[in-house]
């Protein structure tokens, strides 16, 4: 016999934890609707299977990002405050890029072919270095006001190509923030950047952390921590 219960995490998705009888250890597998699924023993708490989770997070990454990689063609777009990305056909004889302050545009021939690997790549370097610029142009100053309105105080900060976490806090108030913080909603990353600065008072996730978290947004931040679920950027490129 199996019961099912869901597990939010911000990177991963929903991950559908199955408890069986039968099953002597954790398996972790994709479905067929590409999220990820995990099957333990009956008797396993949550606080195991997120223990697991951390554990594994790079390769269970790794496993989403074999199972979901779209193609970058005239149907795929990024439309977000910070950054939008679209795919036109023109008259070109091969694919070229214009990179303005806060979007990539490509164009390709008609006849392109769009599963090319080679092509893919190229788009997901074009892509990610605009990216890259745009975070390192807007975070610090984001960052440092929202600590100056808070007041709260970390160390440095450093952007990051990260595809496993969108931000982290070191227990000397250094904080990194991946770039990959401008493929979401504005509310979203105010979210991720508050997250981190709450850190430099609670360097654990405690009730008091939560508390603390959702009295400087102004909303509940575990709700918050629910919607990240659905930004999962490992979807969006293909892993180098």
């Amino acid at each position: 016999m199996e019961d099912e219960v869901y597990l939010s995490d911000p990177q991963l998705g929903n991950i559908l934890v199955r408890r069986n009888a039968r099953a002597v250890r954790f398996t972790f597998h994709i479905d067929k609707s590409g999220a990820l699924m995990v099957t333990v023993p009956r008797g396993c708490g949550l606080a195991a299977i997120r223990e697991s989770v951390e554990k594994l997070r790079p390769k269970l990454l790794q496993m989403l990002q074999r199972s979901q990689h779209p193609i970058i063609d005239t149907s795929f777009k990024i439309e977000q405050p910070l950054f939008c990305l679209y795919v036109r056909e023109g008259d070109v004889s091969r694919p070229t890029v214009r990179i303005a302050y806060d979007a990539v545009e490509f164009t390709c021939p008609p006849a392109t072919n769009y599963a090319n690997d080679e092509l893919q790549q190229w788009m997901v370097d074009m892509a990610e270095d605009a990216m890259r610029r745009k975070a390192k142009a807007v975070f610090p100053s984001e960052l440092r006001a929202l600590a100056t309105q808070k007041g709260l105080h970390y160390n440095r900060l450093t952007i990051q190509s990260s595809r496993g976490r969108w931000g982290s806090c070191s227990s000397r108030g250094n904080i990194n923030l991946s770039l990959y913080l401008v493929l979401l909603p504005n509310h979203l990353r105010e979210y991720v950047m508050l997250h981190e600065l709450t850190h430099t008072i609670h360097m654990d996730h405690s009730p008091a952390f939560w508390a603390k978290l959702t009295e400087l947004c102004g909303k509940d931040s575990k709700a918050l921590r629910r919607e990240m679920a659905a930004y999962n950027t490992s979807i969006f490129f293909r892993k180098k």
